[in-house]
């Protein structure tokens, strides 16, 4: 998955690492299952056949003149408990024809698992 929109001068792509899927009640314990009827319904390629999450984990690459900019690192192929290895580098190749070489900045909006490889 990826998505790519430019504004002025600036290119932004979307770079998806991995997508996860998982119980609902793991992010959102509190929400009752009726509650969760109409996202069902409306945004429905958000959800798997169980009924569970799909997440996507990735990056944004902007690219401006000569900077091109990694917003967060997604997962990466690093063995970590509990998550599926990323293939970042891989779609970052595939996705935005960039190579780990061509980032000149990159800028970790926080530092949970899903930002930092």
């Amino acid at each position: 998955m990826s998505a790519r929109i430019t504004v002025g001068r600036v290119e932004l792509h979307a770079v998806q690492d991995l997508a996860i899927s998982g119980s609902r009640s793991f992010m959102y314990p509190d929400v009752d299952e009726a509650q969760w009827e109409p996202w069902k319904r409306d945004f429905a390629h958000h959800f798997n056949p169980r009924g569970n999450l799909t997440l996507n984990v990735g990056t944004f690459v902007l690219r401006s003149g000569d900077e091109t900019i990694l917003i967060d690192t997604g997962v990466g192929n690093k063995p970590r408990e509990g998550w599926p290895p990323g293939n970042l580098l891989e779609h970052l190749r595939e996705q935005a024809n960039l190579a780990p070489e061509d980032v000149t900045l990159v800028v970790s909006t926080h530092l949970h698992l899903d930002h930092v490889c």
